[in-house]
């Protein structure tokens, strides 16, 4: 398998809660307090963020650190195995995308999508990309400058590289952030509301959820995650498990802001608390564990765990 879809990842680093950064879900990244998120992981190895200086790591599995930057550049995954990162690019005006290799890239410019070589004009300057847990599909989410609505368009990974799988289709917007499924078969758009889409375009609103600020994939189900303020302040969040067609089969509300994660081979989904970690198995309402001391998790795309403490320490759970 290959990229951030495989472990319930997207590109962006995600949301922070009360005891510092947490990942694997797709939400917009806040500053509280120091602490880590992991930008990507696999079963070799992470890539984590965050620290006083604001620091990228990669570590092996073993939990030593391989390579760091405080340069400030965003590094936004890894390539084939973690840690090796994604490499940047010296034309500030491009983003980096997702990369199998230095040779094998997609990137965007403006209104330019370049698939290592094979470019694409797009509808809007702003995009992001986000593939399947099998690294064989990928959504590239374009937001539109009329009325911030969206281009979506499918890719299928063939010997020759990244190529268009349809037309693309036009969705109401604002909408700059997806979840892909892990057969690639549909995606979880976020946004105010937020929508199942399938392969053709055809559209199910996601019940009891007004506005979704994350989401992720198990290996059943889209969870989605909504981040509210209530009275007083209070922060809280709206965890829902989805059926494939779009029918809410678990939920869960609770005091506090929470990113998820889903692993791609079981039913089981995590978040991070207030510094502790809960996992649950969402098909029988199983709690695996809850464990205090925990800056950020996720799972790997193979059924282990990553958990990163507070001090920045990785180290990988079965």
């Amino acid at each position: 398998m290959h990229e951030l879809a495989r472990r319930g990842f997207a590109v962006a680093v995600a949301v922070l809660l009360a005891a510092g950064y947490a990942s694997c879900s797709v939400s917009e990244p806040q500053r509280r307090v120091p602490g880590w998120a992991i930008v990507d992981a696999d079963a070799h190895g992470a890539i984590i963020f965050g620290g006083l200086d604001n620091e990228y790591r990669g570590v092996d599995r073993d939990g030593t650190t391989v390579w760091s930057t405080k340069t400030g550049l965003p590094v936004v995954g890894c390539m084939r195995t973690c840690p090796a990162a994604i490499p940047s690019t010296s034309d500030f005006a491009r983003s980096m995308l997702w990369a199998d290799s230095t040779d094998n890239t997609v990137s965007v410019k403006g209104t330019e999508l370049d698939l290592a070589g094979h470019r694409m004009r797009l509808g809007g300057q702003y995009t992001t990309w986000q593939t399947s847990a099998n690294g064989q599909h990928a959504l590239a989410l374009t937001t539109l400058p009329v009325r911030l609505n969206n281009e979506v368009r499918w890719f299928d990974l063939t010997p020759g590289g990244w190529r268009l799988a349809g037309p693309a289709v036009t969705v109401p917007g604002p909408r700059d952030r997806a979840c892909v499924s892990p057969d690639g078969r549909k995606a979880l758009l976020l946004g105010d509301p937020p929508s199942l889409l399938d392969r053709d375009g055809y559209q199910v609103k996601i019940p009891e959820i007004a506005s979704a600020a994350g989401c992720a994939f198990t290996r059943f189900h889209a969870i989605v995650v909504e981040l509210s303020t209530g009275a007083g302040g209070l922060n809280r969040s709206r965890l829902r498990a989805l059926s494939p067609a779009g029918a809410v089969i678990w939920r869960l509300d609770f005091v506090g802001r929470a990113a998820i994660c889903g692993d791609v081979t079981s039913g089981r989904v995590l978040w991070v608390l207030a510094g502790v970690l809960y996992e649950m198995d969402v098909r029988h309402g199983v709690t695996h564990r809850s464990m205090p001391g925990v800056s950020a998790a996720c799972f790997d795309g193979e059924g282990g765990l990553v958990v990163v403490d507070p001090a920045g320490t990785a180290r990988w759970l079965d």
